[in-house]
């Protein structure tokens, strides 16, 4: 196997604009959080109502005996029994029971 010399992912510059970037999210969700405070303070009860309606109105419960539905659910069981049993044999693995 021949030594080459490893090079970082990310050189200093970059990891500079990295921080850059993330220092300016982090500025325009402050800003977005504190303009959405303060537009939520002045709504009027109606006001409020009707957003919720307009958000609520496109809601239909789910019919259960549509069979994609089904096949969602059957995925869902069969995730949760996968996970269980590879962290209970993870777990007899390391003597934890």
């Amino acid at each position: 196997m021949s030594e080459e010399r490893h090079q970082p992912l990310l050189d200093e510059r970059q990891k500079q604009l990295i921080r850059e970037t993330l220092a300016g999210y982090a500025a325009a969700n402050e800003y977005l959080e504190q303009e959405r405070r303060e537009r939520l303070a002045h709504l009027t009860p109606e006001e409020a109502q009707a957003i919720f309606v307009a958000m609520s109105s496109g809601w239909q419960p789910m019919d259960e005996r549509d069979p994609g539905i089904q096949r969602l659910e059957n995925w869902r069981l069969k995730t949760k029994i996968a996970v269980r049993n590879a962290f209970a044999q993870l777990a007899r693995a390391k003597g934890w029971i």
